[in-house]
């Protein structure tokens, strides 16, 4: 008997056999096998009639599960004891024939390890800022598909000084000013590039035309930078990423001054 007012898991199961024998009734995870079944039966691959169990009424309910196979009484209860009372009966399920079910999250767990120290986080491609680790997990601000969080790591380039021959003479021991420089990357999103690894100026190779919701997509092909350099006998480049994401270059040139 299913009580008045009371929230109840109440599960239907089939076996196939066509016969009404073959189906069971479980009320809050117990079985009714002493209830007897006066009803009648249509096959369920009939996709021309809808599919009802008892009485037509008004009954209020909180979630409805359909699987693609016969559960068995241990599943029964195991679904029940998810939760009782007012709460909702099941937390996550899903079943998908011939497909994939995800269960989705804000909490990234199992952290420990980093507990005390300081992450980056990348999530569906993005740069999500830093978070503390203070008890083994992370919040994320949203739901994602694919979330990375670890140690952060600065890659950074410093590339041979500039050495050539010119008609006057070596440029080794005269004063030398970079006013740009073009690199070609590969799949990079974005880089530091200055005179020193503290004087810097940041580039985000997002363009005007890629979709504020996403990452920014990375970059394959050649940038022009402005360089903010001094006359000096070095003419040293850093280039740097902070980004928990790829910089990869392949080729880099440099149009300079020398001092007459």
């Amino acid at each position: 008997t299913i009580p008045n007012n009371v929230w109840t898991h109440l599960a239907f199961t089939y076996d196939g056999s066509g016969i009404v024998s073959g189906m069971k009734i479980y009320i809050d995870g117990e079985s009714e096998e002493d209830t007897a079944l006066t009803l009648s039966y249509t096959a369920m691959h009939d996709t021309s009639s809808d599919m009802f169990f008892g009485n037509q009424g008004t009954p209020i309910l909180d979630d409805v599960r359909i699987f693609n196979k016969e559960l068995a009484a241990h599943e029964i209860k195991t679904l029940y004891k998810n939760g009782k009372g007012t709460e909702k009966p099941i937390g996550y399920c899903q079943y998908i024939s011939g497909g994939t079910a995800r269960k989705v999250g804000k909490t990234i767990s199992g952290l420990g390890h980093l507990v005390g120290e300081t992450v980056t986080v990348l999530q569906d491609g993005g740069d999500a800022g830093t978070q503390d680790i203070a008890v083994a997990s992370i919040t994320l601000d949203d739901y994602y598909n694919k979330v990375h969080a670890g140690l952060p790591i600065t890659a950074r380039l410093q590339p041979m000084k500039l050495e050539m021959a010119t008609k006057p003479g070596s440029l080794f021991g005269r004063p030398k000013r970079i006013a740009e420089i073009t690199i070609r990357f590969f799949e990079t999103s974005g880089c530091d590039v200055g005179p020193s690894w503290t004087d810097y100026d940041s580039y985000l190779f997002r363009d005007v035309s890629d979709p504020l919701d996403i990452a920014t997509p990375l970059y394959s092909g050649d940038k022009t930078i402005a360089f903010d350099g001094d006359y000096e006998l070095a003419g040293n480049i850093f280039i740097q990423s902070r980004l928990p994401l790829p910089l990869t270059i392949s080729a880099l040139m440099a149009d300079y001054e020398v001092a007459p």
